[in-house]
């Protein structure tokens, strides 16, 4: 996606960009791509994350195809954001770079799929909630955007 200096850049990041970044950067372009100009990166990325592609095909995303990419690279890239939402619990943002200021950093603690026990099923319904979530969380983040 081309820049675009009259939309909003937003950056969620995770440990490994196989997951949490990877949902709220889809709904956030699905449901508000024409305010916002998004991406999701990991600390230390991975390859995108199984139960999470299957859970997303529910909203017809194929995210076959998607790249993981580190918030370093884009942090060296000097890439400027109004906010920079981590995904990940607070514990884990130690490694993450400090953009150039002025953004507004934001927390959202999901849990990290890789955390989640039981069958495939059990693992996979675990992921559908934590999908939901997220979407939930990204369609507040729209309306509490509006006015700013």
């Amino acid at each position: 996606m081309p820049p675009n200096d009259n939309k909003t850049k937003v950056v969620f990041i995770c440990v490994h960009n196989n997951g949490r970044s990877q949902i709220a950067e889809e709904y956030l372009k699905m449901f508000a791509g024409n305010r916002f100009e998004v991406e999701g990166a990991g600390l230390n990325p991975t390859n995108l994350h199984p139960l999470v592609q299957r859970a997303m095909e529910k909203d017809e995303f194929d995210l076959s195809k998607k790249k993981t990419q580190s918030a370093w690279d884009l942090f060296k890239e000097g890439k400027l954001y109004k906010y920079v939402i981590t995904v990940c619990h607070r514990a884990n943002e130690k490694g993450s770079p400090l953009f150039p200021k002025p953004y507004t950093q934001l927390n959202w603690p999901f849990p990290d799929p890789e955390s989640f026990e039981g069958t495939e099923e059990e693992k996979l319904q675990q992921t559908r909630i934590l999908r939901d979530s997220i979407k939930s969380r990204v369609e507040q983040f729209i309306e509490d955007t509006k006015s700013a």
